[in-house]
């Protein structure tokens, strides 16, 4: 068990079930493009929810991780051509890849707080063990 502080609030989750993520839509939204993730915990459907996501926050949590010497392969920027169809779906797949390497620490896992980006925090949200 891990005690996680989110939101405020200290709440104990099973961090011997691994979480999943897929990608499962790209939506536009005016100027900018949205990934749509699942997120489950184990194999229990009634544990799984989505997030929503921006390229840019996935390029802050890259910065982030940098900062403690992780090196993951995230997708490239582009300015131009960065809203077709193509592309997007390259980078889908990219980011699909990215964030299971991030998954796999346990240390981006559990230190959120740590790294200070939100995503593990919407993540253990969902996935509170009441006792």
């Amino acid at each position: 068990m891990a005690t996680v502080n989110a939101s405020n609030k200290l709440f104990e989750i099973d961090d011997t079930i691994p979480l999943t993520c897929t990608f499962i839509a790209t939506e536009t939204e005016g100027d900018h493009v949205v990934y749509i993730i699942k997120v489950t915990r184990g194999f229990d459907t009634k544990y799984s929810w989505e997030i929503r996501k921006r390229y840019s926050e996935f390029d802050e949590l890259n910065s982030q991780l940098k900062l403690f010497n992780y090196e993951l392969p995230l997708p490239p920027k582009k300015a131009f051509g960065n809203m077709k169809r193509e592309f997007l779906s390259t980078r889908q797949i990219g980011l699909q890849v990215y964030n299971q390497k991030t998954l796999r620490f346990r240390f981006i896992s559990l230190q959120a707080q740590s790294i200070k980006i939100g995503w593990n925090e919407i993540s253990l949200n969902h996935n509170v063990i009441n006792y």
